[in-house]
């Protein structure tokens, strides 16, 4: 079968690679029919985050057909359409049970102590081959897999495989509620979830920082307010637009490959930090390709951790979704002791919160489709990859179609559409 496969920083390849068998009785094997690139990806081949073996097949998003069932998952059969939560848990621990399934104490082969597993990631992470390939194994799948109808399209679903889930548990870490003034820090496909997902769970205002100006653009389309950190100082910029309060709820969803401004007074403000960023990114990013300007790690690998604390009211609070490695280690701790912020963070807990996101766009009530701004096939994964790589115009969230028989199409199910209010900004049931 075709899948995008990990070869070495800097070195991503479509194989040709055997096709997933069964291999526990909790298993099920799932025919994609698409799939899709996140930032997470282009952390493994930047080498910003390290630890990946050679061959592993990449990608944690993925809507598909059951092929294939264990005899021990009773809920699923051979034809059911499903999308796949990007991390995996048994949902028999405890911690499952209490929710937390990026915490599940039987998913990572290194125990219990190992942290999440997830799909496509590094050995740290479970070592798990992942979801851009033709078929892929789905281990405790009675848990594993979500059931989707045909109200739900699959560019609909894709989203809620990572994109959506993530910002939603980062408008929760944050402790959105009724009224807030919300940050969101970056205005990529996390991002720009964040604004419908802080906005259905009550937020008043929602400021938006990047440095991108199609991606500003996007956040604009959504109604939220924007700021550029190529043109202002973001920091100083929503103090001012706070009243000199800062905002109450920050949603950090960049991580470790943080960008340093290109130019305006931000620039200035940050370039006194250079040399720590660079010796950041230097124990970092160990591993990385020859310097000729593609897959290279952020320049700034603490810089959107430390606006989310600087631009954060006193006793608000931080929610940090951005991916960062287990040995990043740079936090500004003592300001954000000092303001008395609440900080949250951590890997999402996909399941907890994608069956209610299912229901929430087969109801029209959302519709996170519009963030999808570009289609490729998977033959061509690599040029969309490398496209992405270097961010340009409107290559902000790429789906892969795989296998499109029994997708279902963008804008055919039935609610298709029908939730842009919700993105919009316009016409919002809180929830």
């Amino acid at each position: 079968m075709k899948a995008v496969t990990w070869h070495g920083v800097g070195d991503i390849r479509l194989d040709d690679v055997p096709e997933p068998r069964i291999q526990d009785p909790y298993d099920a094997v799932v025919r994609i029919t698409t799939s899709a690139i996140c930032g997470t990806d282009l952390h493994f081949v930047r080498g910003s985050v390290p630890d990946m073996a050679e061959g592993r097949i990449l990608g944690h998003e993925a809507v598909g057909i059951i092929e294939e069932t264990g005899p021990q998952v009773r809920n699923f059969r051979a034809g059911d359409r499903v999308v796949i939560p990007s991390t995996v848990a048994c949902g028999v621990c405890c911690y499952c049970r209490a929710g937390y399934y990026a915490q599940c104490d039987h998913a990572h082969p290194h125990g219990r102590r190992a942290g999440s597993t997830f799909f496509g990631g590094p050995e740290s992470a479970g070592g798990l081959d992942g979801l851009q390939a033709e078929y892929a194994r789905v281990p405790y799948a009675h848990v594993g897999l979500v059931p989707l109808p045909d109200t739900v399209d699959d560019a609909q679903a894709v989203l809620l495989s990572d994109v959506f889930p993530t910002a939603w548990f980062g408008a929760r870490l944050a402790e959105v509620s009724s009224g807030d003034t919300v940050a969101v820090l970056g205005a990529g496909p996390v991002g720009q979830s964040a604004v419908a997902a802080a906005r259905l769970q009550g937020a008043g205002r929602i400021i938006v920082v990047d440095g991108a100006g199609d991606r500003l653009e996007l956040a604009r389309s959504q109604h939220a307010e924007t700021v550029d950190f190529n043109a202002e100082d973001p920091v100083r910029a929503v103090v001012d637009l706070t009243g000199g309060i800062g905002a109450d709820r920050v949603i950090e969803a960049v991580g470790v490959d943080a960008e340093l401004p290109a130019h305006g007074p931000a620039a200035a403000r940050t370039g006194a930090w250079a040399a720590r960023f660079a010796e950041e990114r230097d124990r970092i990013a160990v591993q990385r390709p020859a310097d000729d300007g593609a897959w290279l790690p952020g320049d700034a690998p603490s810089l959107a951790a430390r606006w989310a604390v600087s631009m954060a009211a006193k006793a608000g609070s931080v929610g940090v979704v951005g991916v960062y490695p287990p040995h990043a280690d740079a936090f500004p701790v003592g300001e954000a002791m000092q303001k008395n912020l609440t900080l949250q963070l951590g890997n999402c807990n996909h399941r907890r919160y994608i069956p209610r996101l299912v229901s929430l766009v087969s109801s029209g009530a959302l519709d996170p489709s519009p963030l999808v701004t570009r289609w490729s096939p998977i033959e061509d994964a690599v040029s969309a990859y490398e496209s992405f790589d270097r961010r340009e115009h409107r290559w902000s969230k790429v789906a892969l179609t795989v296998s499109p028989a029994g997708a279902v199409s963008p804008g055919e199910g039935a609610g298709a559409g029908t939730g842009a209010g919700t993105t919009a900004g316009s016409g919002v049931q809180q929830l």
